[in-house]
């Protein structure tokens, strides 16, 4: 009987052990996807602020044609 106890006592130690390592990588798994979460929102930001500047150059350069355009339809008039 006190062999059976130590066994079955054994075989619970086991499954606590097993569960603990289910937790741990539970939690490895959850960081991972954290870290994941963590990368993508900064590539998002990048891609964000990238579509800012070209939305700010396509201003320029929008400046830029209007102001050369202008400055060529007046040299024309003076013609």
């Amino acid at each position: 009987m006190s062999n059976t106890l130590a066994g079955v006592s054994n075989a619970l130690e086991d499954v606590s052990n097993a569960l603990s390592g289910v937790s741990n990588a539970s939690e490895g798994v959850s960081n991972a996807l954290a870290d994941v979460s963590n990368t993508l929102e900064g590539v998002s930001n990048a891609l964000e602020a990238f579509s800012n500047t070209l939305a700010d150059v396509s201003n320029v350069l929008e400046t830029l044609v209007s102001t050369w355009q202008g400055a060529f339809n007046t040299g024309r008039r003076r013609e």
